[in-house]
């Protein structure tokens, strides 16, 4: 006996409705490390250099959000060597 179709779509939308929640919730600095792939001392590092978009509430703990963290990887690309020499040919 299977679901029905009605039972389907409202589990994905409480799927949806929670990954939302998620995606809206601040990452501590340990998260914010771990979704980054990098260790907690180079946050510190970003975060002392005003590198990284954070928050401080309290002004003790910091908090980032998913959104600041993607923006910030995003805008830190280095173009590929293959880039570079199209650049450099549509510029002769």
């Amino acid at each position: 006996m299977g679901l029905s179709n009605e039972n389907i779509l409202q589990a994905i939308e409480e799927l949806r409705k929670e990954m939302c929640a998620l995606m809206n919730k601040p990452y501590s600095l340990k998260t914010a490390a771990e979704y980054l792939g990098v260790t907690v001392n180079y946050m510190y590092k970003r975060n002392d250099k005003n590198d990284i978009p954070y928050y401080k509430p309290s002004g003790k703990m910091v908090f980032y959000f998913k959104r600041d963290l993607d923006e910030w990887v995003r805008k830190n690309r280095v173009s590929s060597q293959a880039e570079m020499e199209r650049g450099t040919k549509d510029a002769a």
